[in-house]
């Protein structure tokens, strides 16, 4: 279990989807949750920075999106949670209610990505039930200036749709700025 997180807090990481205490993993267990403590650098994990507890009370220095984590377990089959700042997803949050892929990657295996606009965008209760609603039927949301939150069977399945997100928006951003 600790090897999954490191592995895919390293990748987001390497791959500029995180800053360095910024984001938080979680998996779901049979007594609850296992969720990346409050500031923890998700590409440099130890089992020290990894909190156990229920999915539905406080957990003592989790991170402070535990109420969207929780969420999402309530009210989807999601094992696994991870929330990402990749930058080109963000820009475009900015500017767009949804984004659609260009590029038949993205159309293929997420298709167009709703952007919930909130007034509180991190660790708030409104978040929270925005975010696990749209989970419900999408694998990840992206919340206005934020950042990501996606859902999966597994820490390396919640990642493949922040992966193939941001990849999108790299090519939407660079159609942009050739006018197109």
């Amino acid at each position: 279990m600790l090897g999954e997180f490191q592995s895919i807090g390293k990748c987001l990481w390497d791959r500029g989807l995180i800053s360095y205490s910024a984001g938080n993993m979680s998996i779901r267990t049979s007594a609850g949750l296992i969720i990346t403590k409050r500031g923890a650098p998700l590409g440099f994990l130890d089992e020290s920075l990894l909190v156990e507890g229920p999915v539905d009370k406080d957990i003592d220095s989790a991170s402070v999106e535990l109420p969207v984590h929780q969420a999402v377990y309530k009210k989807t089959d999601a094992d696994a949670v991870i929330h990402a700042h990749p930058p080109f997803s963000i820009i475009l949050s900015l500017l767009h209610e949804k984004i659609g892929p260009v590029d038949s990657e993205g159309t293929l295996l997420i298709g167009e990505i709703p952007v919930i606009i909130v007034k509180k965008p991190s660790g708030s209760t409104e978040v929270a039930e925005a975010v696990a609603e749209i989970l419900k039927t999408k694998k990840i949301v992206l919340v206005r200036g934020h950042g990501t939150f996606a859902r999966g069977k597994s820490l390396k399945d919640a990642f493949s749709p922040i992966s193939t997100l941001e990849a999108s928006c790299r090519i939407i951003c660079g159609l942009m700025t050739l006018n197109r």
